[in-house]
């Protein structure tokens, strides 16, 4: 069960024509410093699909203010991907993020290439067990 507070991002959209889609989520002031670690994961809830050989990028960027990448947490080079890789419920992230979280955490996926006709993702943050 996932807390509903923890939730990123609820099945965006990532089956668009070749651009970018962007989740934004406020920690608030549990933002930063150390305390419990937590894990960010994303996990494909509809499978992408493309016409043609479209990839896929992700960036994982932490910032003060909502909008500015302070620092990258993760980076997901752009690969072209077959339905194995991105197919329903497979988990694309699973990281910890570091102490030094600021407050906004942003995603961009980009999608390039080709366009992807359907694919969406879930994005959450869950306490490290």
């Amino acid at each position: 069960m996932i807390d509903s507070n923890l939730v990123i991002s609820d099945n965006t959209d990532i089956g668009i024509a070749a651009g970018t889609a962007v989740d934004t989520f406020d920690l608030g002031l549990a933002g930063y410093g150390p305390g419990n670690p937590v894990r960010l994961k994303i996990q494909i809830t509809e499978a992408l699909a493309s016409a043609g050989s479209a990839t896929l990028a992700i960036s994982i960027t932490s910032g003060a203010t909502e909008g500015t990448d302070t620092i990258t947490l993760h980076s997901l080079a752009a690969t072209a991907y077959d339905d194995a890789s991105l197919a329903l419920g497979k988990t694309i992230v699973d990281i910890v993020l570091p102490d030094n979280v600021y407050r906004w955490i942003e995603i961009t996926y980009t999608i390039g290439t080709a366009t992807t006709t359907a694919g969406t993702a879930f994005a959450w943050l869950e306490p490290v067990a």
